[in-house]
């Protein structure tokens, strides 16, 4: 059986591509490629902890509107109570 690798896995290879080849590069796509590393950081903290952002954002929504449903709909009426 194939295994393929995970999203994060992915995540940090590119990552560390970018580290290896930026010092050959000129400043400006060094610069680039910076800002491109610092986007995987972004992108690998999601994959790691988003999950459980969400879920903790999730029970604090439904703990403050008093009902539950996803968190689009909590998000969606507490900007609506907000208006």
């Amino acid at each position: 059986m194939i295994e393929h690798p995970k999203a994060e896995e992915l995540v940090e290879a590119v990552a560390r591509f970018l580290d290896g080849v930026r010092p050959q590069l000129n400043p400006r796509d060094a610069f680039l490629a910076r800002v491109a590393a610092n986007a995987l950081g972004a992108v690998r903290r999601e994959l790691q902890h988003g999950p459980a952002a969400e879920a903790a954002a999730s029970e604090r929504l439904t703990a403050l509107l008093g009902r539950e449903g996803t968190l689009a709909e909590l998000n969606a009426d507490l900007c609506a109570r907000l208006r």
